[in-house]
């Protein structure tokens, strides 16, 4: 059932890839890798999921976020993918961070003192914090035993199979956020117990390999996805948290090929006050955070902080003037009830 499932999964996946080649000039289906579409753009090598290309980030914003995967990634040689909503940034009213995920081999000797180098910052990117098996070390703390610790990787078991480093920086073409890069510590056949730690839908990789860890055309990884995303989408409602609430739809739609549920939602998101409004209470919180800080450029991203701000609140006030009654809850509850109606009916059909 499962081998049977795929076939079709691949079968489908394939002609979704080619029709998006036709309809979104540069990217290419790869034919190798159901579900995906390759795209260059030198020095740029990216391989993207169907239902991520339609968002993906602009030729300019890519070559600033190509940059950044070079100075986060632990190994030359590793997977670096690009995660979160900076794939979909066409999607979104701004971008808050940006989140990585490496494949890495776990036997490769350069990784301590890859990791250490991260320890000096860089001029627009700063170490914040380092996570491996259950510890953290801050940019203030003694890092003495750190490669002892490392020592310990082993894919084989979740605790020690990822790591995730944090930075702050600015990118070229974005407000100054938060970095951040998980890494899965796999073995020679990029197997980890940290697969779960990620989603292949929601990968981009930043390298040109063969290699594809995840596979997106296996029915249970994409299943996973689809539950996990369904769950959290409840959960952020019910907390009221309805900005997340639909930005979990939004891929969700996407990945169900909901094109009519998807642009529906996305038209929302850009006439939306709410959205603006997170967005500034994050800026507040960063503007905050980096006032306390030792970064050198501190002074000047405040003010660049603060340009981010005053424009947020200019939009508000244009659009606060033709917004329609449709308040945030209730249309996060229409959508999250559609979504559930097409999840369930794909179930009682299969």
């Amino acid at each position: 059932m499962y081998l049977a499932l795929r076939k079709s999964l691949e079968s489908f996946l394939s002609g979704f890839s080619i029709l998006h080649e036709g309809a979104y000039q540069g990217w290419i289906a790869d034919e190798k890798h159901p579900g995906y579409l390759i795209r260059v753009d030198p020095p740029a090598v990216v391989r993207a999921p169907y239902h991520i290309v339609p968002a993906f980030p602009s030729e300019r914003e890519l070559d600033a976020i190509w940059l950044l995967s070079r100075k986060v990634r632990t190994l030359r040689d590793s997977i670096v993918c690009l995660s979160g909503s900076a794939a979909v940034i066409k999607s979104s009213v701004t971008n808050g961070d940006f989140d990585f995920c490496e494949y890495v081999s776990s036997d490769h000797a350069d990784i301590f003192n890859s990791l250490t180098n991260k320890f000096r910052n860089e001029d627009d990117l700063y170490f914040e914090k380092l996570y491996f098996d259950g510890r953290i070390w801050g940019a203030e703390d003694d890092f003495s035993d750190i490669e002892c610790a490392l020592n310990g990787i082993d894919p084989s078991i979740s605790n020690t199979s990822f790591g995730k480093i944090d930075f702050f920086g600015k990118v070229k073409g974005f407000r100054p956020c938060d970095v951040s890069n998980v890494m899965i510590f796999c073995d020679d056949d990029w197997r980890s117990a940290a697969m779960d730690k990620t989603f292949a839908a929601q990968e981009v990789h930043m390298v040109p390999t063969l290699a594809v860890p995840n596979e997106l055309a296996d029915p249970y990884e994409i299943g996973r996805y689809i539950h996990w995303l369904l769950g959290q989408a409840r959960i952020y409602f019910e907390d009221q948290n309805y900005v997340k609430a639909l930005k979990r739809c939004l891929s969700l739609s996407r990945v169900c090929f909901l094109g009519d549920l998807s642009d529906k939602i996305t038209n929302f998101i850009i006439n939306s006050c709410d959205f603006k409004m997170r967005e500034i209470e994050e800026i507040k919180i960063i503007v905050e955070r980096i006032s306390s800080s030792k970064f050198e450029k501190s002074h000047l991203w405040r003010e660049e902080l603060f340009d981010a701000n005053r424009e947020l609140n200019f939009h508000i006030s244009r659009l606060s003037s033709r917004l329609d009654d449709v308040s945030i809850s209730i249309f996060s509850q229409g959508v999250i009830d559609e979504l559930v109606r097409h999840v369930s009916g794909r179930e009682v059909a299969a």
